[in-house]
């Protein structure tokens, strides 16, 4: 998978979908380090529910 922005809902699942295989992956891997970046560009995406929800808080 080719890490690129995500514009579309399809994106955003893909990206998800990924995390959820990379989650338990040990720090300072390539695994870990791509769930880093991952992670990382969900928090910037507004359509993370998880943000949505603080910010109703």
């Amino acid at each position: 998978m080719e890490i690129r922005p995500i514009k579309t809902e399809e994106d955003y699942q893909v990206i998800l979908a990924e995390v959820e295989r990379l989650f338990n992956s040990t720090s300072d891997t390539p695994e870990g380090d791509r769930l880093d970046v991952l992670t990382t560009l969900l928090e910037g995406c507004p359509r993370n529910p998880l943000i949505e929800m603080a910010r109703l808080i």
